[in-house]
Parts: C-alpha cells; structure tokens; sequence
C-alpha cells in the first residue's frame, strides 16, 4: 500500500513539473503583453536584450563640454540673484522665509505678525 501511495505522489509531481514546464515555454511573464507575431519578438532574447540596452543617441548629440567663460560666468557674482531681507522694526517678530505675507504691511506686522506666527506655525 505505502509503495503504491509513494508510486502516485511521484507520477504526480513528475506531470506536475512537465505542465509546469511546458505552459512556461509559451509565454514568459516579460513577454506576455507583447502580442504574438510583434516585431518585438524577432530575433533571439539575447538580439533583443542587446536592442533594449542600446543607449547611444541618434542625431544632436549633446558633448557636455562647458567653456571656461561659461563656467565663469555661471559662478560670477552678478548672475546671482540678490536676496533682500527686509528688516523689521524692534519687538516685532521675524517675517517667515516668503517674507511678508499678501495684502500685510510692515505696521500690521508689527502689531499682529505673532498672531499669524501662531496660527500658521511651520
């Protein structure tokens, strides 16, 4: 009896495994949404792998070359932008970093600046 069982969880897993193995032939998990018969598939896996990883550019091709004029340029003083920091009259509290908020002015500010502080606390 236990030769018999043991004979039968062997045929089993045997056509288990050729199912297994057969179904996997057909469609690849990294094939299945092309259609069948696409130009996606000519050719073998390692052709189109090869195809997939090709990453030379065509036409304008960019040098990443810069100038030293460029590159003095870009780090010259005068292509910064000037950060004005408006002061702010003693006892009132700090402007936030977008600086004084719409429609306020420096008066308001000063006389209400901590009520906005506590209602719009970063």
């Amino acid at each position: 009896m236990g030769v018999i069982f043991l004979l039968g969880v062997s045929l089993s897993i045997v056509i288990g495994v050729r199912i297994r193995r057969s179904s996997s032939m057909e469609i690849r998990p990294d094939e299945e949404l092309i259609p069948p018969g696409s130009a996606l598939l000519s050719g073998s896996q390692k052709e189109r792998r090869a195809a997939a990883l090709e990453t030379s550019a065509s036409g304008e091709v960019l040098t990443g070359t810069v100038s030293e004029e460029e590159m003095r340029d870009a780090i010259s003083a005068s292509s910064l932008p000037s950060l004005e920091i408006p002061s702010t009259p003693e006892g009132a509290p700090p402007l936030p970093l977008s600086g004084l908020p719409e429609g306020w002015t420096m008066d308001q500010w000063s006389a209400y600046g901590h009520l906005w502080w506590e209602q719009n606390r970063p």
